[in-house]
């Protein structure tokens, strides 16, 4: 009995052992052509070869900064626990390459009182290939969260102002009111 089981143990390890070799994790990439098969058709179509044209050429970022300086009154009761923080947000579509970029950032808020007070200097650099006529979307965040199950109790988001992306190196300032 005590034997019958050991081959039977090691009969099923053995089989293991062989599904585990067969599926060669290391196996070498097999050389071919990139490509698809039309199912319309029948046929193989290549992927074709895109080789960098000259208007592909890599394009200098743009860059530059957005400040926000905002002060939010508390108007809605919330706990004296509340952690407040702020994000501010800017946002580009590159028309030329359909290409979106998007930077963000948080911090805590300081609070005094019933007044909240955020100061944010966002800096950007986005490859944009048509910068001079790409719009910028810039939009801000106040969140109020309770500490002990990390859930926002309050959540205000504003939009700042959708401009033309500045040149590179400049920075953009708003100062701001709002309440919540």
């Amino acid at each position: 009995m005590n034997r019958t089981r050991t081959i039977l143990v090691g009969l099923c390890l053995f089989g293991l052992s062989l599904m585990g070799w067969s599926q060669n994790a290391n196996r070498p990439n097999v050389p071919g052509i990139p490509g698809y098969l039309d199912a319309r058709t029948g046929t193989f179509k290549p992927m074709p070869i895109m080789t960098p044209s000259e208007d592909e050429a890599p394009v200098a970022p743009t860059t530059g900064k957005v400040v926000l300086n905002l002060t939010v009154t508390l108007t809605s009761t919330l706990p004296t626990t509340e952690v407040y923080s702020c994000s501010l947000a800017a946002e580009a579509l590159d028309i030329a390459s359909s290409l979106t970029f998007l930077d963000s950032f948080d911090i805590k808020a300081t609070k005094s009182g019933s007044t909240l007070t955020c100061n944010i200097t966002l800096p950007y650099s986005w490859a944009l290939t048509s910068a001079s006529s790409d719009m910028m979307l810039i939009t801000y965040t106040v969140s109020a969260v309770a500490p002990s199950n990390g859930l926002p109790v309050r959540v205000a988001d504003h939009g700042i102002a959708n401009i033309r992306v500045p040149a590179t190196g400049t920075t953009t300032t708003y100062t701001l009111s709002t309440a919540i």
